[in-house]
């Protein structure tokens, strides 16, 4: 017969039920707050780079995912969600990161938000949500990449020519 696997202190730890697992730590929390407080800024006056662009599209799948495995928080991530596309679509239209009056009012409610669900989110649920939400940027990037090289290996143009 052969022998079982003994379950890693995470895999234990995600089997806890929810009012038992560990919480994130303090630490933890007050540098997500100050990550969070950080990117707004940037983006808000104008100082922000496509990295930071990523970055908050990173964090507002991240906490949109944990207010859905909790159940907590999750029409006001659903607005974030909003907010984030349009950075996004206006970065794909003007080549700068910056939100606009109405999206800078919603997004520092969304920053009140996310920092409110780091104190309510268990450690498995987190690690469980960044893993989805590092998944579904890459497959971003990865779209973003291959449309590029689309436009690259087909010049707009080159189709009415032929």
């Amino acid at each position: 017969m052969p022998k079982k696997r003994r379950l890693t202190r995470e895999e234990l730890l995600a089997r806890l039920p929810a009012g038992l697992r560990p919480m994130l730590r303090a630490s933890t929390v007050r540098d997500l707050a100050l990550c969070h407080i950080q990117n707004l800024d940037a983006i808000a006056n104008g100082d922000a780079t496509l990295d930071t662009l990523w970055h908050w599209v990173e964090s507002v799948l991240t906490w949109y995912r944990v207010a859905q495995l909790i159940s907590a928080g999750e029409d006001e991530m659903a607005v974030q969600l909003e907010v984030a596309t349009r950075l996004v679509e206006r970065y794909g239209q003007h080549r700068r990161v910056r939100f606009d009056g109405l999206d800078y009012q919603l997004a520092k409610r969304g920053v009140q938000v996310m920092d409110e669900l780091a104190l309510l989110v268990d450690w498995p649920t987190a690690k469980q949500a960044v893993l989805w939400s590092e998944g579904e940027v890459a497959r971003m990037h990865e779209a973003t990449r291959q449309a590029q090289a689309s436009r690259t290996n087909n010049p707009a143009g080159a189709e009415a020519r032929a």
